[in-house]
């Protein structure tokens, strides 16, 4: 059975999801993965890449003036966020075969074949499909963001419509990177999901499936079928910001899971240092820059996000 994927990204997380491409080449997996692209920029290397199994999805064949509205009142990362639905939504409607669809984020990657687990789900009368953060216990304050991290996420055509539908008016009317009558982002909405919605939801066991920085203490690197790296960047003099400051990465993951990932990313960065002339077409005027950096400070003096209460080290390290 084809599995149906989507996810969404502007050029400067290109080279991340051709890592997340090359995990999912990786396995005999027979899947299409819809890619919505929230600058030209993005679709033209896409149409570049010229891969088989992905549909690249340009602002102006998905973007209504609804979302054109509301993109000039968030910040990249929180239209993003605000798109999630919206892209399972328009998979639905452009694609008639099959029952699921499963968005996932464009920087994760995959360390073990999920068809197993997608046929699991496929089987069952599951209405969405979600992962829990489970955070460490130093990090327990965090769950006040979201119990439930949107990176992995499957949903029904016909028993998940009623909560896609809700959850898409709920980022429509309210999707932003500060804490606000108990909301955040996208991810928070997930919270009433289990409660509200019973056995249509089926949350991922076990925990140790889905690692990202916050959770990697409670799970060896090989329990890992994804890997969220979350903030991670790559620094000059092959420095590497693994994640936001103060997540207690182990060493065992910064060996086996971290460094193997980077030097994917670093492969795939380095190609596409060779098409510049390409992504000089789409750049970002400095007026878009600057109204997107107003908006993160407006944020931040309206309220604490959640990179505020992680504190500590700076999980900066140096892979030759």
């Amino acid at each position: 059975m084809m599995v149906q994927l989507t996810t969404l990204l502007d050029k400067s997380y290109f080279s991340r999801a051709r890592t997340l491409i090359d995990s999912l080449d990786s396995f005999n997996l027979d899947f299409h993965l819809w890619v919505f692209c929230i600058d030209d920029g993005a679709w033209f290397l896409f149409q570049e890449l010229g891969h088989q199994k992905i549909t690249a999805l340009k602002p102006s064949d998905w973007e209504n003036d609804q979302l054109k509205s509301i993109r000039q009142s968030r910040t990249n990362q929180e239209y993003c966020w605000t798109l999630t639905p919206f892209t399972i939504s328009e998979v639905f409607r452009r694609e008639t075969k099959g029952d699921f669809v499963f968005y996932i984020d464009s920087d994760v990657f995959f360390m073990k074949d999920p068809y197993p687990l997608m046929s699991e789900i496929f089987a069952q009368d599951v209405g969405v499909f979600i992962t829990q953060h489970n955070f460490l216990p130093e990090l327990k304050p965090l769950e006040r963001f979201g119990l439930f991290n949107v990176q992995f996420l499957g949903v029904h055509r016909s028993r998940g419509k009623e909560i896609l539908e809700t959850w898409e008016d709920q980022c429509i009317d309210w999707c932003f990177s500060r804490e606000d009558d108990g909301k955040y982002g996208d991810q928070k909405y997930l919270d009433a999901w289990p409660a509200e919605y019973g056995h249509l939801v089926r949350v991922g066991e076990p925990s140790g499936l889905f690692q990202g920085p916050w959770n990697a203490g409670h799970s060896d690197p090989s329990d890992a079928m994804t890997f969220h790296f979350s903030s991670l960047e790559l620094l000059p003099k092959r420095y590497v910001r693994m994640a936001n400051s103060g997540y207690p990465i182990p060493g065992s993951h910064v060996e086996r899971v971290f460094r193997p990932y980077v030097d994917k990313l670093r492969f795939f960065e380095a190609q596409l240092s060779r098409r510049q002339p390409l992504l000089a077409r789409a750049r970002k005027s400095l007026r878009i820059q600057s109204d997107s950096l107003a908006r993160k400070i407006a944020n931040l003096r309206a309220g604490r996000g959640f990179v505020d209460y992680v504190v500590g080290k700076k999980n900066i390290v140096r892979f030759q």
